[in-house]
This record gives structure tokens, sequence and C-alpha cells, in this order.
């Protein structure tokens, strides 16, 4: 079981995303590739703030 913040598998996600797309364009199916692990992901709601009200 892999724990992953919302920082790290959005791009993990979009990776995986990326190769099933390649796979799908060489006429593989693209249902192969999957993750061996579970992955849970944690999303923290937190923003941060670089700049907050000009006059």
């Amino acid at each position: 079981r892999v724990l992953m913040h919302d920082t790290t598998s959005t791009p993990a996600l979009v990776d995986i995303a990326g190769m099933r797309d390649s796979l799908a364009e060489a006429g593989v199916d693209p249902s192969v590739l999957n993750p061996m692990l579970r992955v849970d992901v944690s999303v923290d709601h937190s923003l941060a703030v670089e700049e907050y009200g000009r006059p």
C-alpha cells in the first residue's frame, strides 16, 4: 500500500494516462497498464497565498 499526497499523485496519474495513450496508439490494450500496489491519495485542500489585496 502506498500513500501519496495530492502534489505527488497528480503527476503520477498524468504519467499513467500518458503511457496508456501511447499504448493505445501502438495498438496495445491500455488496460494492461495498472499499478501493482494499492495507492491511496491524501488530498490537502490548503491554499498558499502569495499575494493578497492591492490598493
